[in-house]
């Protein structure tokens, strides 16, 4: 399986994922109802699509993303020729940078300066907004799924090469599993994650705890300013979290 994060106004190829699934984990896959928010595509014009996309934006001076050519391995034999679809990259003529979620204001000001020198002042468009203002954010809630499945690759394969790492439970969810009886009362609730696994869309990211053995949900941890996946691992929280509350009143509701 591969998956390409494409962005086909400017920036080409800004993820790349492949991976070798067993059929549980492709049922996890199916289980978390992605089709639903995904086009079907000929292998073809997939491939067409992908190679178009990072050959625009390598010609702007971006290259792809570095598990790139690892995804396309899955491509590998289809004959784009066989694509009969023409796609256009750019907008009106142009390249168009739209800041992301996870870009900083540091790396946007290095991608539109890299415009200016390729394309001079004139020749590109850009938008560049605040990290996320409210109606995006309600955008987003409207997505079937409580988790991108993209994100979840991703992230995952982030925090397992940084295993284990440490962090700190959530008060109130720690004061919880003392009066249960899961830790021992007075603990401190700095634990070490000696383990990650997937429990599906409604389950999210676990994180499996050492020495005592609780299993618990990423959105219940806290990290350090220094954590190198700091800014994406609570980007997955608030979403998660909002979302998770958001479902769970429509079902109130419902």
């Amino acid at each position: 399986m591969a998956m390409f994060l494409l962005d086909v106004f400017c920036l080409g190829v800004k993820n790349a994922m492949s991976s070798h699934l067993s059929r549980r984990e492709y049922k996890m896959m199916l289980d978390m109802n992605i089709a639903e928010s995904m086009t079907p595509i000929e292998a073809c014009c997939l491939k067409k699509l992908v190679l178009g996309a990072a050959a625009y934006a390598e010609s702007l001076g971006f290259s792809p993303h570095e598990d790139y050519a690892a995804a396309l391995m899955v491509l590998e034999g289809i004959d784009v020729q066989d694509c009969e679809a023409e796609y256009t990259f750019g907008r009106n003529g142009k390249p168009f940078y739209v800041r992301g979620p996870n870009e900083s204001q540091a790396e946007s000001q290095r991608i539109i300066e890299q415009l200016r020198q390729r394309c001079g002042e004139d020749g590109f468009d850009f938008l560049i907004g605040t990290d996320m203002d409210e109606e995006d954010e309600e955008d987003e809630e409207n997505i079937a799924t409580i988790d991108d499945p993209f994100e979840v690759e991703q992230l995952m394969s982030d925090l397992e090469r940084a295993l284990p790492f440490e962090g700190t439970f959530e008060e109130r969810g720690w004061k919880r599993l003392m009066k249960e009886g899961h830790v021992p009362p007075g603990s401190s609730p700095s634990v070490v994650v000696e383990k990650l696994s997937y429990s599906g869309d409604y389950g999210g990211i676990l994180c499996h705890l050492a020495d005592n053995g609780v299993i618990c949900s990423l959105t219940h941890l806290r990290f350090p300013l220094n954590f190198p996946f700091l800014r994406n691992v609570t980007a997955y929280q608030k979403r998660r979290v909002k979302k998770l509350k958001r479902q769970e009143k429509e079902w109130r509701d419902g």
